[in-house]
């Protein structure tokens, strides 16, 4: 498992705990409320509406700028997760929390048939099967899904290493 410091998000804040999460490991220790001004989709008067969330494309260009490589992908797969895991690099997903809907966490492991995530909503590592995880990973706007065309990320990953 990598060894990744859980951080319990603010409210609407989970992509910035993830960013977090992520570069605290890689030593670029930074607060959720700096990367969610980095990377949120929408700030009004100086404000962040928390309800647009944040971009995994923002964190990675920002990534970019202090040294890092990275990129977002869509149609990834269980077996490129773990690619990544094994070589200890996190991995940012973007999926469909049965507590949260639209939610990013951190994969730090794998055990058996089980997926290992750093989630942000809860401040510590859960466990979920393989096959649930696999059953929710995707994302859409708006809430609720009203057509199938308004799936928009379907397996997404984000990943930022050095």
């Amino acid at each position: 498992m990598i060894k990744i410091k859980p951080v319990k998000q603010s409210y609407g804040f989970c992509g910035p705990a993830c960013f977090k999460m992520i570069m605290d490991y890689y030593g670029e220790k930074h607060s959720e409320m700096y990367w969610g001004k980095l990377t949120a989709m929408e700030i009004k008067n100086g404000k962040i509406n928390r309800e647009e969330g944040c971009s995994d494309e923002k964190f990675v260009e920002e990534a970019k700028k202090m040294g890092f490589k990275g990129f977002c992908k869509d149609h990834s797969s269980i077996k490129e997760v773990k690619k990544y895991v094994n070589k200890k690099i996190p991995v940012i997903v973007d999926w469909f929390s049965p507590e949260e809907g639209s939610h990013f966490s951190v994969v730090v492991g794998f055990e058996k048939n089980k997926i290992l995530l750093a989630d942000p909503h809860f401040g510590k590592v859960t466990k979920r099967t393989i096959e649930d995880f696999e059953g929710r990973w995707f994302d859409h706007m708006p809430y609720p899904i009203k057509k199938v065309e308004e799936i928009y990320w379907i397996r997404r990953i984000c990943v930022v290493y050095k």
